[in-house]
């Protein structure tokens, strides 16, 4: 997923009427080029948020991960079972991260998206009349 965010700003100047490798290649001042470093630093910030969504999705989901080979594996560990207390707490814990999971990505795209951040705003904001 990565490697394609990487070349998207490649094959976007290359299929452009008029643009050449030239014009990736190139750093001077022109309209062109700061087009293309503009385009670039948003297309950054699109595989950092990418990379932060993705890093998070892997952790806060790991603990259902964890939690679901332990059921396979460990006798009892059931809502039945001898260990059915540390089953209700292991529950507690994994649907913790994933409501942590769910409530980050509100946060990172808050920060990160400006679209997103103003229709949040205009739907969660009171209305003054």
């Amino acid at each position: 997923m990565i490697i394609a965010l990487k070349r998207s700003p490649r094959f976007r100047i290359r299929s452009q009427p008029g643009k050449d490798e030239n014009t990736l290649n190139s750093r001077s001042g022109d309209t062109a080029s700061s087009q293309s470093s503009k385009t670039s630093n948003r297309e950054l910030q699109v595989i950092k948020v990418v990379i932060l969504v993705s890093a998070m999705f892997v952790v806060c989901n790991a603990p259902a991960k964890i939690a679901s080979i332990l059921r396979q594996t460990v006798p009892g560990l059931n809502i039945i079972g001898t260990y059915r207390l540390s089953q209700d707490a292991l529950l507690i814990f994994v649907e913790g991260f994933l409501l942590l999971n769910s409530t980050l990505n509100i946060v990172v795209y808050l920060k990160y998206n400006t679209i997103y951040r103003t229709t949040f705003l205009q739907t969660f904001r009171k209305r003054s009349q």
